[in-house]
This record gives C-alpha cells, structure tokens and sequence, in this order.
C-alpha cells in the first residue's frame, strides 16, 4: 500500500501495540529512516489515542503506521485482534487510516539488537520504541520510490 506522495516528504509515526507499552518511532519518506521515539505506558485506548494523536498534530505526521503480530501462517491470534481493535480506535479517535504492517518477530529482533549493550531495565524502556522503529523501517523500506521515479543528479 503505498500513500507516499511522491516527490513530497512526509512524516511518519510507527506505532508497537502492547497491554502494557506502546513503542513509538518517528520517520520521514525523504530520509526513508525510521528513529525510535518513546514509549507510553500502560493507558487505556483513549489515553493512548489522544497521546498519539498530541504527537501526529505535534510532529506534522501524515501517516500512522501499526505493527499487528499475526501469527507465521498469517492468521490473527487474540494479540492481532487486540491489537486490530486498537487499530479501529484510533483511526475513529484521529479521523485518519492507519496503514497495517506484519509485525511478527519485530520485538524479538529488537531484544536481539539490544542484547549485551544495556542492563534488563534499559532493554525494557527502549525495546518497544526499537520494535517500532524496526516496524516503521519496513514500511518505508517498502514504499521507498523506485529509482525510476526519483529525478537524476
């Protein structure tokens, strides 16, 4: 799916879904890179919503990226449908869509990267802002112009 204006940069916000955390990264389409931003704390849909949609307003974001773990197979077990169901609010909470990427394994890839580098309680502020991160690169990765469409030094 690709909402990429092309020629135009635009901000990006990734989003990884947790019961307890919700990671954030921030990205643009120019720069294709993703920066890990934060990460809310344990809230209910409403809070994180109107968090979220203080940072899409705040950064001038004009797509909103979510990670859904579905299953290998890719079916949706009870965290994809949670996470769906999040999904759905907060598009009706920020009157904007929000575009689904394949999350599966992106938190374990983030613990992987972070291994060795920082004591159990560093991991656990940083790794869902990283799993974002790592979400948001995918989407970008993905919608990156071809080189076909980008103009010539």
């Amino acid at each position: 799916m690709d909402t990429h204006k092309h020629g135009e940069s635009q901000r990006v916000i990734g989003i990884d879904f947790g019961l307890r955390r919700i990671g954030l990264a921030i990205g643009d389409t120019e720069s294709g890179l993703a920066t890990p931003m934060g990460m809310i704390e344990s809230q209910t849909d409403m809070q994180a919503a109107e968090i979220i949609s203080q940072m899409v307003a705040r950064e001038k974001v004009e797509i909103i990226v979510c990670g859904v773990p579905f299953n290998d197979d890719g079916t949706a077990g009870p965290q994809a449908r949670r996470t769906m169901a999040f999904i759905d609010f907060l598009q009706r909470h920020t009157g904007r869509s929000v575009v689904v990427i394949n999350e599966f394994l992106t938190t374990h890839d983030a613990e992987s990267l972070l291994a060795g580098h920082f004591t159990a309680a560093q991991k656990k502020r940083r790794i869902d802002a990283v799993a974002a991160a790592r979400i948001l690169q995918s989407y970008l990765d993905q919608n990156r112009p071809s080189a076909e469409s980008q103009d010539d030094f």
